[in-house]
């Protein structure tokens, strides 16, 4: 049984947490974090290197920007699948992503009074990435997985979530990935 797995995030660098996982019948995303350093945070307006409207679902390891904070972005590109999470996960990322939606429409605003005063533009347009709505929208696609049971993410995929206790919420995440009678073990 073949799995594959793309390390989209968080490899090479701290943020930006984005892992694919593909098994026989399912794609699924594990984490879509935004860039915080400096040197990447160009990535974020970089389109995602899949097709967003191809996941079938998002697990969500914590809620940390550089964890959640794209999962609006992924929802403008396509995606309409669950992201599934821990209950405080759920409610701390969607105040996480209101919060980095206002701090994006300042951010934009101040670049584009910077850049007609200075009579230049930037390398990306002076937009946010996503609005509160956006987040909203997001906010609505969010399912709960209680610590410890296991759910089905998507076909052939199972997925549990452990307490890892490094923020309120935060779990390892534990796939099962089926094909007929073979399956792998992953843990995130």
């Amino acid at each position: 049984m073949a799995i594959r797995l793309g390390f989209y995030g968080a490899a090479q660098n701290v943020t930006g947490s984005c892992y694919l996982v593909e098994g026989p019948s399912s794609r699924i995303l594990i984490d879509c974090g935004f860039y915080q350093e400096r040197d990447y945070k160009h990535r974020n307006f970089d389109p995602f290197p899949f097709d967003a409207e191809s996941i079938d679902a998002v697990l969500l390891t914590h809620a940390h920007l550089d964890h959640c904070g794209l999962l609006p972005k992924l929802v403008r590109a396509g995606f309409r699948g669950p992201i599934w999470s821990t209950p405080a996960s759920r409610d701390i990322a969607r105040i996480v992503m209101l919060d980095s939606a206002k701090i994006q429409k300042e951010d934009a605003n101040f670049k584009k009074r910077r850049h007609e005063k200075e009579g230049r533009t930037g390398p990306y347009p002076p937009e946010a990435l996503y609005t509160a709505e956006d987040v909203e929208t997001t906010a609505g696609l969010f399912r709960e997985a209680q610590n410890d049971n296991v759910v089905e993410v998507a076909n052939g995929i199972r997925a549990s979530f452990h307490i890892a206790g490094h923020i309120l919420g935060s779990s390892m995440i534990r796939l099962e990935v089926s094909d007929g009678p073979e399956s792998r073990v992953i843990l995130f």
